[in-house]
């Protein structure tokens, strides 16, 4: 893995009939980050991670993930990734550990125990056996966290993770992540546009207009050097005119 670049693409381009959805696209993140991805909706946020999880095939350029090549080696890259893309699954009838236990059992070596390991890591251990229809939506999403968790990822892509949730939900979620990069060594690429949480949470970011990456860097870097004092104020700058989060 070069240089500590554990995510790193290049090109990726995918088209929708006449549409270009994303255009020769490139995105490096390194071992360590929490990197926000932010676009206003229909800038190709989502149609990005999904072809970086695999989930949809780019037309063209290439997803590397560890130094594995997504395309030819997909096992290897996608072992190192754990992902929630849109709103977490989970069967409303089953507790939280049942609903895991099922997620472990598709996967390669994941014990009771890393399943119980996880639900610690996400505060939800007093909770485990609650049916998870009872559960808030910041609970959901802390489970579905937990669910990203359980193959000991290196990479943690997560589309829109405070999406919904109320300012003591949003906190929870954005000390959790913080923690797990920092005492799991995990790192984070996290589509948002909660500009202020991102600004909390992340240390870099990339903005994505009309499907090209437009601005990436640190965070406070990026503000000195447009002289903004906010990010909602530099990346209004940066889109101006294309429209609302």
């Amino acid at each position: 893995m070069e240089n500590n670049i554990l995510l790193d693409a290049k090109g990726l381009t995918k088209t929708f009939g006449t549409r270009t959805a994303v255009n020769r696209l490139d995105l490096r993140i390194e071992q360590g980050d929490i990197y926000g991805f932010l676009g206003t909706n229909g800038s190709g946020k989502t149609t990005t991670i999904r072809m970086l999880t695999g989930l949809i095939h780019p037309d063209a350029g290439e997803v590397r993930i560890g130094g594995y090549r997504l395309k030819s080696h997909f096992k290897d890259a996608i072992a190192l990734v754990g992902a929630i893309v849109e709103q977490p699954a989970f069967y409303a009838y089953l507790s939280a550990y049942d609903n895991l236990m099922l997620a472990a059992n598709l996967l390669k070596d994941v014990t009771r125990t890393r399943v119980l390991e996880v639900l610690e890591l996400v505060g939800l251990t007093d909770r485990a056996k609650d049916k998870v229809g009872s559960y808030s939506l910041g609970m959901r999403q802390r489970l579905g966290i937990a669910g990203s968790l359980l193959n000991e990822p290196k990479l943690i892509i997560l589309d829109e993770p405070t999406n919904g949730l109320d300012p003591q939900g949003m906190k929870e979620i954005r000390v959790m992540i913080g923690q797990l990069a920092a005492e799991q060594g995990i790192t984070f690429l996290i589509s948002s546009h909660l500009l202020h949480e991102v600004e909390q949470m992340c240390n870099k970011i990339g903005i994505i207009r009309c499907g090209k990456l437009v601005a990436e860097g640190d965070v406070q870097q990026l503000l000195a050097s447009g002289g903004s004092r906010t990010l909602e104020q530099y990346f209004l700058n940066i889109t101006e005119g294309e429209g609302r989060l």
